[in-house]
């Protein structure tokens, strides 16, 4: 069977993807230009404003199309805020965003209440970009990581070269291929600690349990 470790070795196959997303990401910003982090934060806002319009006019379609947009949004550039302030980043993505989805998830979804919610997590999110205009920049390594998370092509880069080797859906591949490229596009200093050592982590309860659920028993590859 495919033990942990080797997941790791394939996870490792993943890096030629993050070493190409630089042909993938935008070119240089030029001398003077507002840093990625802010332009970045700044572009995911416009999609929280639509939110609110299509809350304001009881359209809870519309707000969720323009909500999902902010989700895709958010994907890339939560790295910075939940960096800057681990405050900010519940109150955004555990408080209002977390509600939010599942209000507008909901068979009959209260767009009033939904309003209220999504105009606070306006005035949250705007507090953020402040927070960060304000703020030093960040190691530019930081700015690798949201790229990679922000372009589709590189994602789908990296998902590919994942499916002849392995099944996706029989594996905890995925958990550990992000950590090898967490772990490749950063220092030491800005690596966080393994979740295993977390007592709490989902990491560590999967590691207490033992890991023959998880485990592959043939590599998609060999498989006739």
């Amino acid at each position: 069977m495919m033990k942990l470790a080797g997941l790791v070795g394939l996870g490792l196959l993943t890096m030629g993807a993050v070493g190409a997303s630089a042909a993938l990401a935008p070119a240089v910003q030029a001398r003077g230009a507002e840093r990625l982090e802010i332009s970045g934060i700044k572009a995911v806002r416009p999609a929280l404003v639509n939110t609110v319009a299509a809350l304001r006019k009881g359209d809870a379609a519309g707000a969720k199309a323009a909500f999902e947009a902010y989700d895709s949004g958010w994907n890339g550039i939560e790295v910075y805020i939940n960096t800057r302030s681990k405050d900010m980043y519940n109150e955004l993505e555990k408080n209002y965003q977390a509600r939010i989805t599942a209000g507008l998830s909901s068979p009959k979804p209260d767009t009033t209440a939904l309003l209220a919610d999504a105009q606070a997590m306006l005035a949250k999110y705007d507090e953020a970009i402040s927070l960060v205009e304000k703020a030093a920049p960040l190691n530019p390594l930081y700015d690798d990581v949201a790229r990679l998370r922000s372009d589709s092509r590189a994602l789908d880069a990296i998902r590919s070269s994942d499916a002849g080797l392995i099944d996706a859906s029989g594996s905890i591949s995925m958990v550990v291929n992000e950590r090898v490229v967490w772990d490749f596009v950063n220092t030491g200093e800005l690596s966080p600690k393994p979740s295993i050592l977390n007592p709490d982590s989902l990491e560590a309860a999967i590691d207490r349990q033992g890991y023959q659920p998880w485990e592959l028993k043939r590599p998609v590859a060999d498989r006739k």
